[in-house]
């Protein structure tokens, strides 16, 4: 079940052109932007329709499990937009290409926060929203203190995006 998953989300972010990390656990770290930019909007609009399309395969994969009489699976999904530090990370036997600093931090922090809001499966930063601007369909949160960042965050849910004007 798991893979099947993985599947489904991986696919979005890679039609979206960003880079697929790791699978931690049961969840999965991706990158746009990196190590190429198509540009700061461009990248936050390909980050939040990854993050639709991963909804709605979930949705279409949590059909499928109730048709069998199986448990649906929740997701959550935060996203934030900052400088990160890209590289290999590792030791001699082994590296790993990945991204680490303050943003990598908050965006895991917002994905935590889905916690507290279950109707809200993609929660985003100001930081992104500003950069989607009126394409955003949101849902304000309020503002939150995050482990590791200095001041309290805006938070959206995001719903959806509006077609191009």
């Amino acid at each position: 079940m798991l893979n099947n998953y993985f599947e489904a989300i991986a696919t979005a972010v890679i039609e979206e052109q960003g880079l697929l990390d790791k699978f931690i656990g049961d969840s999965l770290m991706a990158e746009f932007g990196v190590p190429r930019s198509r540009g700061d909007r461009q990248e936050a609009l390909a980050a939040a329709r990854a993050a639709l399309a991963m909804r709605s395969s979930l949705e279409a994969l949590n059909a499928e499990l109730e048709r069998e009489g199986r448990p649906t699976l929740r997701q959550g999904i935060g996203l934030h937009f900052g400088e990160v530090i890209a590289g290999n990370l590792g030791s001699s036997q082994r590296l790993e290409f990945t991204v680490v600093g303050s943003s990598v931090n908050v965006a895991s922090r917002l994905e935590g926060l889905t916690r507290r809001f279950p109707e809200h499966s993609i929660l985003i930063s100001g930081e992104l929203l500003a950069l989607l601007g009126e394409r955003a369909e949101v849902v304000p949160l309020g503002e939150h203190t995050v482990k590791g960042w200095p001041t309290p965050l805006a938070v959206y849910a995001l719903e959806g995006l509006r077609p191009e004007a």
